[in-house]
């Protein structure tokens, strides 16, 4: 994919012994896939995480069969 955007992953700030919260990995997944259209989901050079990330919220929000 020729990205014309850049998106931009922040590290946590030095000295932080906290890691990212599943919910702010959520939002940078939401962000990435609202930057790059949801086509960026079978990019291969998407993170994985985004792609996981919206994988279970999609599955989330489907009606369980049976």
């Amino acid at each position: 994919m020729q990205k014309q955007k850049v998106f931009y992953f922040a590290a946590p700030a030095e000295g932080s012994d906290s890691m990212v919260s599943l919910e702010e990995l959520r939002q940078m997944a939401a962000n990435y896939v609202g930057l790059y259209g949801e086509s960026c989901l079978n990019d291969p050079e998407t993170p994985s995480f985004v792609r996981r990330m919206i994988g279970q919220s999609s599955e989330a929000n489907l009606p369980i069969a049976g």
